[in-house]
């Protein structure tokens, strides 16, 4: 009988002192080696949380991979303030800490959107040293947030502009829309029935987000580490174009992969399977694993 997956729940502590909710999956019954197995690290998107991510998870782990999760501050269980973007990169290490404690095992970062823009943030304020000393063997950036596929509204820059300094933590719609993630309809309904997705970025996210966009489409280096860049033509949200002229700028280390036709989830589109499955590849082939030895 094929082992059974496990979840659990549990708490990581970040390196200032706060609690961020965070997930486990991993096979029931596995051998205590297993513990070396490469960890897929998820860095979800803004607004969303590690609670959509169980498909994703059981893939890979069907596949002899080991997945954690957590929910960023300010978005699903984990609560409290959205804090600004370099705080929300900084827990990235969380991580890091954990791979650490499993045997120091290898660790693939895996982000989606705001999350991709948060793991090239981290890779680009990251040392090749402090690189190597987590561990860290490639990274995907799924759908990354370097820029909005439609300028948000004057009005939304000019108020939270003008009132960053005075109110950081009020929160503003942030006017995604849920027929814009997927082509899938269970996911889109799913979405918009769930109680811990948010509809609103605070004002110290949304200005500081934007801006890390724009800097790291300008000046984010070719990172130590296989980094594949993923991005549906069709993306609403975040420009599959921005994409595109970053990853013309990161010739070393850098794939890109554009996905004809798809929306901004590519892993929760309808051939989610095609997607997960080049994705393995990529690890596969760049991080030097085969599927006989994880």
């Amino acid at each position: 009988m094929p082992d059974s997956i496990t979840h659990r729940t549990f708490s990581f502590p970040t390196i200032d002192g706060h609690t961020l909710f965070a997930q486990e999956w991993k096979l029931e019954g596995a051998e205590p080696s297993s513990s070396r197995k490469p960890i897929i690290g998820i860095v979800h998107g803004m607004g969303e949380h590690s609670g959509r991510y169980p498909p994703v998870a059981n893939y890979f782990i069907r596949h002899g991979f080991h997945v954690v999760s957590y929910d960023h501050r300010g978005h699903g269980k984990s609560g409290g303030k959205m804090p600004p973007f370099q705080t929300l990169k900084n827990d990235i290490q969380c991580l890091c800490n954990f791979a650490n404690r499993n045997d120091h095992a290898p660790l693939i970062l895996y982000g989606q959107s705001f999350g991709a823009a948060l793991v090239l943030k981290f890779l680009a304020d990251s040392s090749p040293t402090n690189i190597a000393d987590n561990n860290i063997v490639c990274a995907i950036a799924s759908s990354p947030l370097l820029v909005p596929t439609i300028d948000p509204p004057r009005w939304k820059i000019f108020v939270g502009e003008r009132l960053l300094p005075f109110f950081p933590n009020l929160r503003l719609p942030h006017g995604v829309k849920a027929h814009d993630l997927t082509h899938d309809p269970q996911v889109v309904n799913q979405f918009q029935l769930d109680p811990l997705v948010s509809p609103t970025v605070s004002i110290a996210l949304g200005h500081s987000m934007l801006a890390s966009g724009r800097e790291l489409l300008e000046s984010f280096a070719p990172p130590p580490i296989p980094l594949l860049l993923m991005h549906g033509s069709e993306d609403r949200i975040t420009s599959a174009n921005a994409t595109k002229q970053l990853a013309a700028k990161l010739v070393e280390n850098c794939s890109l992969k554009i996905w004809d036709g798809l929306y901004h989830e590519l892993h929760f589109e309808q051939n989610s399977a095609e997607v997960l499955d080049y994705v393995r590849s990529f690890i596969f082939n760049c991080a030097r694993f085969s599927p006989t030895n994880v």
